[in-house]
């Protein structure tokens, strides 16, 4: 998973962004870049939106990635078998990992997406994009139908004739000198609404195991998570064994916030073993965390 690239070209590729108490520095890289020993794996995929995502009709920026022995120069979306797009890559991490962010004018319906760098493509990523409210469109009421054959017409009955009165003479009581007032409400019912807490649906590492031995290039952990409602920040903590750290993540669109750790570059070495990492999203309300494991082993050329 990666930063959006006006953030990842801000940082520079690799400049440190934030440090912790405990000496860790995170820095803003993003990905899978190399297999352990320096071999890679040539390999396109879509960070966003991800598969079965339900989206509202209109603009989607489709977020993709890919990873060569020679990095591409451009990336192409392809929307149910046709070529909608197509972005220059960013400046690539590390000579092989590059990002595009390519919009795409999603219209109502079921939808397969997929990228394209030369002759390398991404799996198919199916989504169905809904009413432009953002909710699944609902059936149409449908006529009540009515009922055939001769129907009746009611007819007015006659009403009886009034029998006079007897003439009265008009009432010589004055009226009040004012007028009863109905005092208005004192105060105003109130028409705010609460904000509900953010919600974390998914929180995505990739990949889930990180080797961190000198001269290994795969210790950048990806971080991606789904988030809905209103949200004022999301954050990121994570633990292995004694040590620990924490992070910022960035929105990419859609609800997706990313962002990374280079367990490799760390001032304090992370202990081997299992990581957890627990990503929360903030706003005046409330917050919304969930968490996601992975590993950190020792690389062996």
């Amino acid at each position: 998973m990666a930063l959006p690239a006006a953030l990842v070209s801000a940082l520079g590729f690799g400049l440190p962004v934030v440090a912790v108490a405990t000496g860790a520095v995170l820095f803003a890289t993003a990905g899978p870049v190399a297999s352990p020993g320096g071999v890679g794996v040539a390999t396109v995929w879509l960070d966003s939106p991800h598969e079965a995502s339900v989206l509202a009709a209109g603009e989607v920026p489709v977020v993709v990635h890919a990873t060569a022995d020679r990095a591409p120069t451009s990336l192409v979306l392809v929307v149910d078998g046709v070529v909608v797009g197509e972005r220059p890559a960013g400046a690539p991490v590390l000579g092989r990992l590059v990002e595009a962010i390519i919009p795409w004018q999603a219209t109502v319906g079921p939808h397969t997406l997929q990228a394209r760098a030369g002759d390398l493509a991404s799996p198919i990523v199916p989504v169905v994009v809904v009413s432009p409210s953002g909710s699944a469109p609902t059936a149409a009421p449908t006529a009540v139908p009515t009922l055939s054959g001769p129907t009746s017409t009611a007819t007015a009955m006659p009403t009886a004739a009034t029998p006079p009165t007897t003439a009265t003479k008009p009432s010589t009581t004055r009226p009040p000198a004012t007028s009863p007032t109905t005092s208005p409400p004192t105060t105003k019912p109130s028409t705010s609404t609460v904000v509900p807490a953010p919600v974390v649906t998914s929180v995505t590492l990739s990949p889930t195991a990180v080797d961190v031995a000198p001269g290994c290039l795969t210790a950048v952990m990806g971080i991606s998570a789904k988030v809905t409602g209103s949200v004022t920040s999301v954050k990121f903590t994570w633990v292995a064994g004694t040590t620990s750290g924490s992070g910022s993540l960035t929105n990419a669109g859609s609800g997706t916030w990313t962002g990374s750790i280079n367990f490799g570059a760390l001032s304090q070495p992370a202990d081997m073993g299992p990581v957890t990492i627990t990503v929360t999203a903030t706003n005046p309300t409330g917050s919304g965390s969930r968490q996601a494991a992975g590993t950190i082993v020792n690389c062996k050329p």
